[in-house]
């Protein structure tokens, strides 16, 4: 049992109070951090439900407020939370609950209410007083840092980041915080063998019954190659505000890529390229259903004073379609629109865009405008064995083009795509003299070298 101080909404103290559950070694750790933002990357059959329950029952106990549980579905925390809230929170005060809309009213004025993170808009503009985010690998980076954590600003409010893991945002917030620990943040990552009430007999019996890949998973809370997000380098550091960023962006030369959709969306990205090499992701169009005159209206429109220098339009577009004998490319062309076929090699052109994110390690040299939605929801929600989105594909197509045709000085340091490319491979450490010496970029240290794979044409 944990006991807790706290206050009376008359303003009298309550000595103790005592909440019905006995928390494990793995969530007394957790619970007496005095961080504010907790990150728990736990498996299945740790607690985590439990501990959630009793972290917002405490917050909603002790700090007057609203205190929002956000998971992936309504379904899923009306099955999983709800019942472990109600059997937590001691009875005398409870004032009201709310079973259509999940909720719960104490008798110090606070409200704990159950919220779905499907539909980001309906969860903007409330102030918070704490907030739990469940299985935050499944949902998305942005409803966590545009929208939740801006809501605890006024109340200076704690929030708990949990998650089975999946690779994404969350690994990456966690695996940051374990790297370069600071004072306001807990990370604590905990597996099924970190549950002392279940007997070592039980756990070797579900690990027989389990296939090799769910428990590591699913139990042991670790991230498997080849599950989750594909960009997992993409973060906050990559998006940038127009009004206060590239203000030259005008001054600079373009680059269009255009994936072309026939049954799906066509999208188009436009991407500037800096003095110092970085590229800039600051346009975006994407509209299914049209035909290639109408794209290119829109198009115009949206390059109305740029230096479009190359249009990459995908490999595909370029056969024939049809009884007309007409290729999309062709159509294009009449159109004034000359399109240059985009690189075929596409696991590494992945990881150019990739290597492009990561940057120097400090400095990214890719940057998406807060204005490209589409871009960024496309970065952050494409996951391994999904179809790749058209946003993404059409930025895709820009940025390898630029290092491929050396467009960007920073493509000297990449030792890119062997099979467009057939230039003598750089070595690690001439890479670093020609990023010194061209990107402006100071080069990394020993601590944070790139983990090159020369064999694959491009570092990963």
């Amino acid at each position: 049992m944990r006991l807790l101080r706290l206050k009376l909404p008359v303003g009298k103290t309550v000595t103790r109070l005592l909440l019905p559950i006995v928390l494990t070694p793995k969530q007394v750790e957790t619970d007496l951090s005095p961080a504010r933002f907790k990150i728990l990357k736990w498996g299945r059959r740790t607690g985590k439900t439990w501990y959630i329950a009793y972290w917002i029952a405490k917050n909603a106990l002790t700090r007057k407020g609203k205190h929002w549980y956000v998971t992936k579905t309504l379904s899923l925390g009306r099955e999983e939370l709800w019942p472990v809230l109600l059997s937590i929170i001691p009875r005398q005060y409870i004032l009201k609950t709310d079973e259509r809309y999940l909720a719960i009213r104490l008798t110090n004025g606070s409200v704990i209410a159950i919220k779905s993170g499907e539909k980001e808009n309906n969860l903007r503009g409330r102030g918070l007083a704490s907030v739990v985010l469940d299985e935050a690998a499944f949902l998305k980076e942005s409803l966590w840092d545009r929208i939740l954590r801006p809501q605890l600003a006024n109340s200076r409010g704690p929030a708990l980041i949990a998650s089975s893991p999946k690779k994404g945002w969350f690994t990456r917030m966690f695996n940051d915080q374990c790297k370069n620990p600071h004072s306001d943040w807990f990370a604590s990552h905990a597996t099924i063998y970190d549950n002392p009430t279940i007997s070592r007999d039980e756990l070797e019996v579900i690990r027989a019954k389990t296939p090799d890949s769910t428990w590591r998973q699913e139990y042991l809370a670790e991230e498997l190659a080849g599950v989750g997000q594909i960009y997992e380098e993409f973060s906050p550091k990559n998006v940038y505000n127009p009004a206060h960023s590239f203000l030259d962006i005008r001054s600079m030369r373009q680059i269009r890529g255009i994936d072309w959709g026939t049954q799906a969306n066509t999208g188009v990205s436009w991407i500037g390229i800096t003095s110092e090499g970085y590229l800039v992701v600051h346009g975006e169009h994407v509209q299914s259903g049209w035909d290639v005159e109408r794209h290119v209206e829109a198009m115009n429109t949206k390059s109305a004073g740029l230096n479009v220098v190359d249009n990459v339009l995908d490999r595909s577009a370029f056969r024939n379609e049809g009884t007309s004998g007409t290729s999309i490319a062709e159509l294009f062309r009449k159109q004034r629109i000359y399109c240059k076929e985009s690189i075929k090699d596409i696991p590494s052109s992945i990881d150019a865009v990739k290597r492009f994110m990561r940057g120097d390690g400090v400095t990214p040299w890719l940057y998406v405008s807060d204005q490209c939605e589409k871009t960024i929801e496309a970065f952050q929600t494409w996951e391994h064995g999904e179809h790749e989105p058209d946003i993404a594909a059409a930025c895709r197509y820009g940025v390898v083009w630029a290092v491929v045709k050396r467009l960007t000085r920073l493509a000297d340091a990449v030792p890119i795509l062997r099979s467009v490319n057939n230039d003598e491979k750089v070595s690690q450490a001439t890479a670093d003299l020609l990023l010194a010496a061209k990107a402006m970029v100071k080069p990394v240290g020993r601590s944070a070298r790139w983990n090159w794979d020369m064999g694959a044409g491009c570092p990963i």
